[in-house]
């Protein structure tokens, strides 16, 4: 979990216990009230380059205030080397601003942490009408897009 307690230090002890650079899935736990946007930052940058690898990034929120803002930051940074995302999520207009942002991500899954689940229909109509070519899933509680050459769900 990154806190105000997590800094460049912990990730230099992290590394002395393991190769970072063989990484290809990371789990971040933020916690986003307590942290500022610029530390926030700074180490995220940090350890994706030293996890060079990843590939797949698995997002989790202990408070979801403002998520947006705090997507709009570690976002530009993920999207460079991640291709398949899992977040969390409380709302649809945040679904719909990662899915309109973020084109370059092979796959998204989202895990309602609210009841929008009930308003995912709504969302894969809506993607369904922007022509991108995708298939998803729709479990109780998540939602999950793979992106592709061709259409598979119509």
């Amino acid at each position: 979990m990154i806190t105000n307690d997590f800094s460049n230090g912990s990730i230099e002890y992290l590394s002395s216990l393991i190769d970072l650079s063989h990484l290809d899935t990371l789990s971040l736990t933020l916690d986003l009230y307590e942290q500022s946007f610029k530390n926030i930052s700074a180490i995220i940058n940090t350890l994706l380059n030293r996890t060079y690898n990843v590939q797949s990034i698995n997002l989790c929120f202990t408070r979801l205030h403002n998520l947006i803002e705090y997507l709009d930051i570690v976002f530009p940074m993920i999207s460079k080397q991640v291709k398949h995302l899992t977040v969390d999520i409380r709302s649809t207009d945040e679904m719909e601003w990662i899915l309109d942002r973020f084109e370059n991500f092979s796959s998204i899954t989202f895990r309602a942490k609210t009841q929008c689940s009930l308003q995912f229909d709504q969302i894969i109509q809506g993607f369904n009408r922007k022509r991108r070519d995708f298939t998803f899933y729709k479990g109780y509680m998540h939602l999950s897009f793979w992106f592709g050459k061709q259409k598979l769900n119509k």
